[in-house]
């Protein structure tokens, strides 16, 4: 089954390390072997709220790869 993990770049959860939420998503991506991995670098972890675009068009792609 395909799977899209889209990911956001920016940390801004207190407390959590830089990179915690790419390194996490880029993991769960990898143990599926059908997964597309999207990072948007400076996105923060609500990125669909605050990078709608951005989402859209990673999806949109995904999307129009699938057969």
């Amino acid at each position: 089954m395909p799977l899209l993990v889209i990911a956001a770049g920016a940390c801004d959860v207190p407390g959590l390390p830089a990179g915690a939420f790419q390194q996490a998503a880029a993991a769960f991506a990898a143990r599926h072997p059908h997964a597309e991995y999207v990072l948007i670098p400076d996105a923060p972890h609500y990125v669909q709220a605050t990078h709608p675009a951005s989402v859209s068009a990673a999806i949109e792609g995904w999307l129009a790869g699938l057969k």
